[in-house]
């Protein structure tokens, strides 16, 4: 039986290693310097009617996608910054995955720069 086993399991690991249709992969350097595919362009772009960047607790926070319709009850408040109530997710705890700042009773969210701290709390 497992005579019998072995060269169908060769078989399908040697079937499964076809072409993926990956024809634009760069090497890595190459890759970092090109401009994203407009798929990516399109959902991560930052909107035009986007504010600036956050800071808060220390953490540097820059919009990312499409300003969006999400339900209040779904969030809370949890800070501000320049005068600005900044919200995070209700289940959502410190250090936050995301925050979102109100616009015009729809939602932009922000994401922390990983790596790279805000100003010191004294700064704003």
């Amino acid at each position: 039986m497992k005579r019998a086993l072995t060269p169908l399991l060769a078989g399908l690991m040697v079937s499964g290693c076809g072409y993926l249709g990956l024809d634009d992969v760069a090497p890595l350097d190459e890759a970092e310097a090109l401009a994203p595919s407009d798929l990516v362009a399109a959902v991560h772009a930052r909107p035009a009617d986007a504010g600036a960047e956050l800071v808060m607790a220390g953490q540097l926070w820059v919009p990312w996608g499409r300003v969006m319709d999400m339900a209040d009850t779904g969030i809370r408040p949890v800070g501000s910054t320049h005068g600005t109530t900044v919200y995070a997710r209700s289940w959502d705890r410190a250090p936050f995955d995301a925050v979102f700042v109100a616009t015009d009773d729809r939602w932009q969210g922000y994401a922390p720069v990983i790596g790279r701290p805000g100003a010191a709390p004294a700064d704003h």
